[in-house]
């Protein structure tokens, strides 16, 4: 008879999510000025474009990848203390924003403009702080933004649509929005698109 072997059990910690540090989403009444200059833009754009779900809107701050529990209870006792230092900061985004750029788009954002210039303070101290957890960070100049749509390409049409409403300032007349906390999400790949689950918030200081 063989010996016995004891049975693998793994470790809870050992469970891996996919997660990402954003701030988001926007208060409802951010969402729904937002929704209504996107019905008659939207009614203008010829080719196709994946729009982020109203629920999705977030500005990214650092993308782990896989990452396991173990990961995620070290990256929350950083965290509580690194975002108690910073206070709370307004947010406006109603600048175009295009990546890599208009001609050769593959997203359609807008700008998070922040006057204090925490956010970029924030962003560099979680950049060199959570380094050792899950990807690389990212080592491109950080751009705070909501991407809004992503796209194969635009077509001609839709770019002169894109260049009219940068030139008549044509973006929408968005709230303040005023960042509170940070949020480490958990990202779950779908059918039907990524679905966004909180793992755990951070407050910032009022």
């Amino acid at each position: 008879m063989d010996p016995l072997r004891p049975v693998k059990v793994d470790s809870p910690l050992d469970r891996r999510v996919r997660a990402f540090l954003g701030i988001g989403p926007p208060p409802e009444e951010w969402l729904d000025a937002l929704e209504a200059w996107l019905v008659p833009v939207t009614r203008r754009l010829n080719g196709p474009m994946k729009w982020t779900k109203r629920e999705n809107l977030h500005v990214t701050l650092r993308f782990f990848g896989n990452i396991s529990q173990g990961d995620v209870l070290e990256i929350e006792a950083i965290l509580r203390g690194l975002c108690g230092s910073f206070q709370h900061f307004r947010l406006d985004a109603s600048r175009l924003l295009f990546f890599p750029n208009l001609e050769r788009a593959r997203i359609v954002g807008f700008k998070a403009d922040d006057e204090s210039r925490q956010i970029f303070e924030l962003e560099k101290q979680i950049r060199e702080r959570l380094a050792q957890f899950g990807k690389p960070p990212d080592t491109r100049p950080f751009h705070p933004h909501f991407t809004l749509a992503r796209v194969d390409a635009l077509s001609p049409g839709d770019r002169n649509i894109f260049r009219g409403l940068i030139s008549e300032r044509g973006g929408p007349k968005l709230p303040e929005w005023m960042a509170r906390e940070v949020t480490l999400f958990e990202s779950r790949l779908q059918a039907g698109g990524s679905v966004y689950t909180p793992i755990a918030k951070f407050p910032l200081v009022a």
